[in-house]
């Protein structure tokens, strides 16, 4: 009988293992996101955004930053004599996260606006964002491209 008893728990042990294994180790979840380059911040608050530019947004006024919010939002300022707001919206699954990169080419005159999308969870929940995030102004006659892995 203890013979059984312990083969039970074994047998167990091993199915719940082989399950945290395929419910937990599917992905390599990265708590948050990340900024990288020459990202100063992340832009966001409480302020819900209107846009939903899949290819790119560049923002360097304040007339085209204030359209992008409701009229009851009060968004922090920005000197956009000085910066310059990329967004790059991006979407992903369950847990979700976002790596942001930009980088500057100064060759080929342009910032180059990398998403990271790292997918994590068994579950059917979207998630977005916008990653709106504040950069250096961007010189005149430069590019952005934007990317998403």
């Amino acid at each position: 009988m203890k013979a059984m008893i312990k083969n039970g728990r074994i047998c167990l042990n091993a199915l719940i293992f082989t399950i945290w294994i395929i419910l937990g180790m599917g992905c390599t979840c990265k708590n948050g996101a990340y900024n990288n380059g020459i990202i100063i911040k992340e832009i966001g608050n409480s302020c819900t955004i209107m846009d939903r530019f899949n290819n790119g947004l560049i923002i360097d006024n304040d007339s085209a930053y204030y359209l992008n919010f409701d009229e009851k939002c009060q968004p922090e300022k920005i000197d956009f004599s000085k910066f310059t707001i990329l967004g790059n919206y991006a979407s992903g699954g369950c847990y979700a996260t976002f790596i942001r990169t930009v980088s500057i080419d100064e060759k080929n005159k342009k910032y180059t606006y990398l998403i990271d999308v790292n997918n994590c969870g068994l579950c059917s929940r979207a998630v977005i964002s916008y990653n709106w995030v504040l950069v250096p102004k961007l010189p005149l006659g430069w590019k952005v491209e934007f990317q998403k892995n």
